[in-house]
């Protein structure tokens, strides 16, 4: 083998090898990814249990089990947390703490309102009394995503799920879980379903994406190394 076939083989056949070896563990995280969406659905259709027995589980097993929980809320600590609606339009989340006949509270995602709604005196009858029976989907709290806005407190505005922090400006020891209410009524605000499971799941694409790259590095390659070199012209 000449120098400058040693040479393009030294640098080709590694780019193949590493363009085959993402194509593998996009792969492999198609399998993780099915399994994790079938996981998600089971539990999403199965019949909701009681928050004190889902709480009993691991906390990896507890996540978007549908639950059940009965207190009384606490309209004075709500939070309305800003988020666009399915239509694009401006709104909030109303998050409000639920507390359990053992004394403990948990934060209850009650749904989405307009952002001309967000004050419950725009809403009448919206915000119940008394003993109230939530059926929701437990989450942890939520990681915030790129270019999310700081939370702020002091003035009220958020943007995120930060349990700690929710916490301390209502003056509660909340659970570290957020029941996310199932709809209610229609026509009714909030309104809850808003967790929704529909992860992106495009791993077959880019590992065929990968694969197709490597055939071409792949291609490329063999052509250089049949590749006549020019003859020189005699002197």
């Amino acid at each position: 083998m000449t120098r400058s076939r040693l040479a393009t083989s030294l640098v080709a056949l590694p780019i193949v090898a590493l363009l085959i070896g993402l194509g593998s563990w996009q792969l492999q995280r198609l399998v993780w990814k099915r399994d994790l969406i079938a996981t998600m659905e089971t539990r999403l259709d199965a019949a909701p249990v009681p928050l004190a027995q889902a709480l009993d589980r691991p906390e990896a097993d507890r996540e978007w089990q549908r639950v059940t929980a009965t207190g009384t809320y606490l309209h004075d600590r709500q939070i309305a947390l800003y988020r666009l609606s399915v239509a694009g339009r401006p709104g909030y989340l109303i998050l409000t703490p639920l507390r359990l006949a053992d004394g403990r509270a948990v934060l209850v995602d009650r749904g989405h309102v307009p952002q001309a709604e967000v004050d419950p005196s725009a809403r009448p009858g919206s915000e119940p009394e008394g003993t109230v029976h939530v059926t929701g989907i437990l989450r942890g709290g939520v990681t915030p995503q790129a270019f999310t806005n700081e939370n702020d407190p002091a003035s009220g505005a958020w943007y995120w799920y930060d349990l700690p922090a929710m916490a301390a400006a209502m003056e509660l020891d909340l659970m570290p879980v957020v029941i996310h209410a199932d709809a209610g009524p229609a026509g009714s605000l909030p309104l809850g379903g808003q967790a929704v499971f529909d992860p992106p799941n495009h791993h077959l694409q880019y590992a065929l994406t990968w694969y197709g790259l490597a055939g071409v590095a792949l291609v490329i390659y063999v052509l250089l190394l049949v590749k006549r070199p020019a003859r020189r012209p005699k002197p």
